[in-house]
């Protein structure tokens, strides 16, 4: 199981290093018909240039080359032709600037606009998963706001990494940790982390114990399960109030070194969010904690 990475500058490198691999090839391949090998303005098409001479990162930067359409499985991404993006034609690997946004609600203002960049695009394309109706997206038309019931204060300037939104989240409590929250429309479509609770379900016959929360309300834990593999001892369970379900995973080591802690939420049908934290210097929350975290699901035309 990998460590989760919390801080922006770990998923930055981690970002980075695993489109880089993957793109290599396709700039090397591409290398000769990069404007700048070849002498092309990269600023923009010349008089003399047809329109097969414009490079792909300008030729779709900012255009809206793409339909979003809704089923009752959520929505899609459909582009008029996503060969452009498999195999980008480009002098630059993706930096920074094409996973991390300024807020989602910016964000989706420009993907239903059109504005979207060649590189971003590329980036949808690339880390999305996709089935026969297209590329799976969060619903752009609405907004998603998390929080907690202890103080914090919630970082939306996050990343869009395709099937996930992802921010940060402070509390006040734990002040030395940053608890990074992905929000995504099917647990099974962020493949990194699809096995975690993949044949694992609530089953209320098998209660484990109680909790009372600081405001009185009782949340149950159920059917707890631990394995040991590799020295790693790994203990799941789902806290419950009836309502809201926290599926939660724990990893050890040996000497009880504690790894990570890993929450699903399912916030309705078509929604779910998880928590990643590791590598604990300090306090390790407790069940209250864990349950605390919330994300909203507000309709942005209500809202306007």
């Amino acid at each position: 199981m990998k460590n989760f990475k919390i801080f922006k500058p770990i998923l930055c490198l981690l970002l980075i290093v695993s489109l880089s691999l993957s793109l290599f090839g396709c700039v090397l391949n591409d290398v000769e018909d990069d404007p700048i090998e070849s002498g092309t303005d990269t600023n923009g098409a010349t008089d003399t240039e047809t329109e097969t001479d414009i490079p792909n990162y300008i030729k779709y930067d900012k255009v809206k080359d793409y339909q979003i359409i809704e089923d009752e499985d959520g929505y899609y991404l459909v582009f008029d032709d996503i060969s452009v993006y498999e195999t980008p034609n480009t002098s630059r690997i993706f930096d920074t600037d094409d996973y991390f946004i300024d807020s989602w609600e910016e964000f989706s203002e420009r993907l239903l606009n059109g504005e979207l960049t060649f590189y971003e695009k590329s980036n949808i394309v690339h880390a999305t998963v996709r089935d026969d109706n297209g590329l799976s997206i969060l619903n752009p038309y609405c907004s998603y706001k998390v929080s907690h019931t202890l103080p914090h204060k919630a970082d939306y300037d996050g990343a869009f990494l395709g099937c996930a939104y992802a921010v940060w989240l402070n509390c006040e409590k734990y002040p030395h940790e940053h608890f990074q929250v992905f929000i995504l429309n099917k647990l099974g479509y962020y493949q990194e982390y699809n096995y975690v609770f993949e044949d694992y379900v609530k089953d209320e016959n098998k209660l484990e114990y109680e909790i009372e929360l600081s405001n009185g309300e009782i949340v149950k834990c159920y059917n707890k399960i631990i394995a040991i593999e590799n020295n790693e001892t790994k203990e799941m369970y789902v806290l419950s109030n009836g309502i809201k379900d926290v599926f939660v995973l724990k990893s050890y080591k040996k000497n009880d070194t504690f790894l990570y802690i890993t929450l699903f939420y399912n916030i309705n049908d078509t929604v779910y969010f998880f928590v990643n934290d590791c590598n604990y210097d300090h306090e390790i929350p407790d069940d209250e904690f864990w349950f605390g975290f919330n994300v909203e699901v507000v309709d942005n035309a209500q809202t306007a």
